[in-house]
């Protein structure tokens, strides 16, 4: 998620900032998200079937407030090519 944020500036930074950013990123992600999904009580979730392009994957749900609203939350993920150990 961190190389998708920063695009074509991903491959400029040294791996020292590239760490560092992955860090502070998944950091903003905690604070800004997923602390919230804690919070949810009573909504409903519905989970789309699963979308495969490549090496990108799209999971689309929805979440229905208890007032009714439906609030649409999707998740890309993209494969990465695994690391020989070295």
């Amino acid at each position: 998620m961190s190389r998708r944020a920063l695009g074509v500036h991903w491959q400029q930074l040294p791996a020292s900032d590239r760490e560092r950013f992955v860090r502070s990123f998944a950091d903003l992600l905690d604070r800004a998200y997923f602390e919230k999904i804690d919070s949810y009580n009573g909504e409903k979730v519905q989970y789309l079937a699963p979308k495969m392009e490549g090496e990108q994957s799209l999971v689309q749900t929805r979440v229905t407030t208890e007032k009714g609203t439906e609030i649409p939350v999707d998740y890309r993920m993209h494969r990465q090519a695994s690391r020989a150990a070295g």
